[in-house]
């Protein structure tokens, strides 16, 4: 089960906030019905991408709520993207916590303060490692960590200290990714005029973050995006037993997974193993529009894969 948010702050939808959380919960419970009138229990729950954590922690406590209302019974992993630190606050943690959370993920991208600001990031460094503290002290036991290889104005020395800083950090997971012009919105639609690294440097960042890594942390999943440096992929490192299942699941291909939310996308696997993907508009308010009309499509497609 995945559960999608905008990756903008919601502040920025003004009235329409209101109306996707709405939504949002509508859509968590027509879902638990199908899938308890089919005789199905999630066994993974992947809150986010987008920012989760942008809404207001009595919200998110009352998404959580409804999910686990929803789909009761007992989950093998519950997993927060809470995504950007300086939307994280103890009361979202303690939110989590008492809900059963198991898996967070806090998403740096850079240890470096002037790349921060560059790719118009909010936090510092330094706020990475009050979020990290707060997490431990939250008792959420697993911690995953993404940074990005290739961000502007970076070198191979800036990589491997960003790398140090993260693992010093002792998170259980880290997931490296390589900079994709379309992950990047702020530098295309200003044309910013930043130095990228070229085929050679790139790989270059990759090898030195990798063999930093392995010190500690096994490489479990893998997956590529168009117009990404070098034509790499990104990678999920695991210290051994703490790799994610929902990350296996969704790159495996072989199960179903119902993605709820605006901009989620649900996989349905047909006996014969075919694929038939549901895409829900990123656009809140086409989402708000055609919710009726997503949840009659995928309730169709999944009764039709069981059947």
């Amino acid at each position: 089960l995945y559960c999608s948010f905008p990756s903008h702050s919601l502040a920025e939808l003004g009235k329409l906030r209101l109306p996707f959380v709405e939504s949002l919960l509508a859509e968590i419970r027509e879902t638990g019905k199908l899938v308890a009138g089919l005789g199905l229990t999630p066994y993974t729950v992947y809150l986010g991408g987008g920012t989760p954590t942008s809404l207001v922690p009595n919200e998110l406590d009352t998404v959580i709520s409804a999910l686990r209302e929803a789909f009761p019974g007992k989950w093998r992993e519950f997993t927060v993207e809470a995504g950007r630190p300086d939307t994280i606050t103890e009361a979202h943690l303690d939110s989590m916590q008492r809900f059963g959370v198991d898996r967070i993920s806090i998403n740096p991208q850079s240890m470096h303060d002037k790349t921060l600001a560059i790719i118009g990031r909010r936090h510092s460094s330094e706020d990475i490692r009050k979020v990290v503290a707060m997490v431990r002290h939250a008792g959420i036991p697993v911690l995953n960590m993404d940074l990005i290889l290739g961000l502007p104005e970076e070198n191979t020395d800036m990589v491997a200290e960003s790398v140090h800083q993260t693992m010093a950090l002792l998170p259980e997971n880290i997931t490296i990714h390589v900079f994709s012009r379309k992950r990047a919105s702020r530098y295309n639609a200003e044309k910013v005029a930043y130095k990228l690294p070229g085929a050679d440097e790139i790989v270059a960042m990759q090898n030195i973050a990798f063999e930093l890594l392995a010190t500690r942390y096994e490489p479990y999943y893998l997956y590529r995006q168009r117009d990404i440096l070098g034509g790499l992929e990104n990678i999920g490192f695991a210290m051994p037993g703490y790799e994610c299942i929902y990350n296996v699941v969704m790159i495996e291909e072989r199960h179903h997974i119902l993605g709820l939310g605006g901009g989620a996308s649900s996989k349905i696997i047909n006996p014969d193993l075919t694929l038939q993907n549901i895409a829900t508009p990123k656009d809140v308010r086409m989402y708000l529009d055609r919710l009726p009309e997503l949840l009659a499509k995928r309730s169709a497609a999944l009764h039709t894969a069981l059947s």
